[in-house]
Formats: structure tokens, C-alpha cells, sequence
């Protein structure tokens, strides 16, 4: 029912941007060639034309959708900003502001100037730091810090970067000495070749850490959402496990005296993953217990199984405004960015290191996540 019901607002939401596309056509000709009559061969072509445009907005999946849609959306405001000065000159607007209006101009560049800033935040990765505490026994790491986690998620190699600036990003995350490095999903998807999958995992296999590196999957790591992928699950495997970097799926493994970590199969390709409960069923309880879990899903599962810190990435923090804040109004997860505490368990979300599908990101920035854990 769910499924019919938004289909039916798609469809509804596609008439009605192609209409709204030949509205804003029209205006611009009227101001372009003001006394020229439209005749019908001229209006059934703005119709194609409106058609086209209504079909190129509709695909979210696309960068041109997205550009579209943002058109659509500042011109919208432009619609409000003019019914308002209209109300206020009693339907006598400066000349000049018609043209404004009319022209486009506005939402075109508003567009531009938001694309602009998007471009560049993408690619401004940031360290973000969390400090959580536990008064379970930690090991020494003979560091201020305590026991330090670095959680990297959602790079989707080959977006908006490779090669040297890999290599930088990394020496960054070699510098902030890890005790733990979480691979949290997503690291490649759908438009990374095989040559970028075996480049970033070697990459972050040679990551400087205390006791290594852990990876578990993500929604798109195995290219299921295309018909012709670059490699195949076992391909992508065997490349992980050949960089070093050990495979965590439905299974807890003891990372050092006092601290375990449990990986998770991501939540939206397999039906069958084992419960929390399954996972942690040989855990010591004394120890200090991290769940890696692409999606930020099932807290109160792992909240009564005793688990003191779960890491996510997936929601990219909404990535394009304002889908953060739809998902967090919505509750499309149980967090959808930061740190929370859920009871006596630490969550933390990280926005990612870059985005999926658009170069761009106008909602929060990218990052890579540091979680000191130290004792009360």
C-alpha cells in the first residue's frame, strides 16, 4: 500500500512540475518577444520541451535531476517573493522587477552559487572528535587519548577522489594514531572500477593502527545496484582480505585484551543476518564491546545486548539540504548523524568521507570520525 501511495505522489509531483516548466517557459518568451503570439506548432514544441525538462527532474539518482530540481525550487521562491510584492504595490510591480522575474536569472543563479558551495564542501574533509567513557577496564595505550577509534565510512571511491589525494587523506588518519580503524561501509559502490577497489583497499590496509583494521559492508560495496559490475562480491573480498584488512560479517572477534568488536552484514541486502544476540553470544560482557553496523538501525537490539559502542555511516548526514533534516523529522534511522547515548550505549554517525552519486554535498561536510573511549 505504502508503494502505491508514493507512486501515486510521483506521478502527481512529475504532471505537475511539467506543468510548472511551461509556465516558466512561456514567461520568459513573454519578456524575450513580448508581442509575439504563440502559435499552436510553437506551443505543442514547449510542451515537448516541458515534457523533457519534467523527465529530466524526475531522475534524483542523476546530477542533472538534482540541478533541475534546485531550479525548480528557487523559481519556486521566486513565486512567493513576487505574489508578495504584487500584494504590496497592488498588482503593480517596478518594471524592473518583472524582468527580474521573468528572466530566470535569480533561480539560475541561486542554483549556481549553491552547486558552487557544494562542490567545494565535498571536498573539504574534515576530523571530527568524540570523546565517550566507559567504566569498563580499557588497555593501555599509554595515551592521553585512551583507546582510539578511527572510523572512516561512506567514501564511495572515485566520486571526488583518488590517487594522491587518497594518499593524503591517509597520511592525515596516520598522524591522529589510531588504537582501532572501523571500515564502516560503503568504501566503493556502483562507479568504482576494479582498479580504484584494489587502490583504496590497499590504501587503508597499510592504515598506521594498534591492533588493525576491520571492515564491514555497506549497501553498495558489492554493486548491487547495477546489471554490470566492475568486480564481483568474491573479487571484492578477496582484495580486502589480501590488503590486510579483516572481514567482519555477522561475527565478534576479541581485537585486545578487554575489547572486542562485532561486525554486522549491512541491514538492507541480507535478509538473513543473524541477531545481535546471535553475534555477541560468545562475548565477554566485561569487555568493552563495539558494533560496526553500516546502517544506524536496531539500537534497542544491541542496547539489551550490553553493546558499548556501535559505529554507522549510510545516512551522509543527509548530503544534499535538506534530506538531513527529513530523515531526522522522520526518523528514517535511529540516528542520522553525531553522537547520542541510547542508555549505556555510545552512538556515533559519521557523515562520511564523501557522498554517493553527486560531486557535491550541501549538507554538513565530509569527515572521517575519531572516538577516543577513555575510563571515568
Amino acid at each position: 500500500m505504502l508503494w502505491v501511495i508514493m507512486a501515486v505522489v510521483e506521478v502527481i509531483c512529475a504532471i505537475v512540475a511539467v506543468i510548472y516548466y511551461n509556465v516558466l517557459i512561456r514567461r520568459l518568451l513573454s519578456l524575450l518577444f513580448p508581442k509575439w503570439k504563440l502559435r499552436l506548432p510553437v506551443k505543442i514544441l514547449l510542451w515537448v520541451i516541458s515534457f523533457a525538462l519534467g523527465a529530466l527532474s524526475s531522475n534524483l539518482f542523476t546530477t542533472t535531476g538534482v540541478v533541475m530540481v534546485h531550479i525548480m525550487a528557487a523559481a519556486l521562491v521566486m513565486e512567493l517573493i513576487n505574489f508578495i510584492i504584487k500584494k504590496k504595490t497592488k498588482g503593480a510591480p517596478h518594471k524592473y522587477w518583472d524582468m527580474i522575474f521573468k528572466s530566470l536569472l535569480v533561480p539560475l543563479l541561486i542554483t549556481a552559487v549553491i552547486f558552487a558551495y557544494g562542490y567545494y564542501n565535498i571536498r573539504d574533509v574534515r576530523e571530527t572528535f568524540y570523546t565517550v567513557q566507559t567504566e569498563k577496564s580499557l588497555p593501555d595505550t599509554g595515551s592521553e587519548n585512551g583507546f582510539r577509534i578511527l572510523l572512516i565510512t561512506d567514501s564511495h571511491y572515485g566520486t571526488i577522489f583518488e590517487g594522491d589525494t587518497l594518499r593524503e587523506l591517509k597520511s592525515r588518519m596516520d598522524a591522529l594514531e589510531p588504537d582501532l580503524v572501523v571500515l564502516g561501509g560503503d568504501i566503493v559502490d556502483e562507479s568504482t572500477t576494479k582498479e580504484q577497489m584494489k587502490e583504496i583497499f590497499s590504501e587503508f590496509g597499510k592504515l598506521e593502527s594498534t591492533y588493525g583494521v576491520y571492515y564491514v559492508y555497506g549497501n553498495h560495496d558489492r554493486q548491487t545496484y547495477t546489471d554490470s559490475p566492475y568486480f564481483t562480491p568474491q573479487e571484492l573480498e578477496d582484495t580486502i582480505v589480501e590488503s590486510g584488512i579483516a572481514v567482519l560479517k555477522d561475527e565478534c572477534v576479541k581485537v585486545t585484551e578487554g575489547v572486542e568488536i562485532a561486525g554486522r552484514e549491512d541491514y538492507s541486502g541480507m535478509r538473513g543476518r543473524k541477531s545481535v544476540s546471535e553475534i555477541l553470544a560468545g562475548a565477554d560482557p566485561s569487555d568493552y564491546i563495539i558494533m560496526a553496523d553500516h546502517q544506524p538501525v536496531e539500537y534497542a537490539e544491541n542496547e539489551a545486548a550490553q553493546v558499548d559502542l556501535i559505529l554507522s555511516g549510510h545516512t551522509h548526514a543527509g548530503q544534499l539540504f535538506p534530506s538531513g533534516y527529513v530523515m531526522k523529522w522522520f526518523h528514517t534511522s535511529d540516528l542520522y548523524y553525531g553522537h547520542e547515548k541510547f542508555g549505556d550505549m555510545d552512538a556515533v554517525v559519521s557523515a562520511g568521507v564523501a557522498g554517493w552519486g553527486y560531486p557535491i554535498r550541501t549538507q554538513k561536510h565530509s569527515e572521517y570520525t575519531i572516538i577516543d573511549v577513555k575510563n571515568v
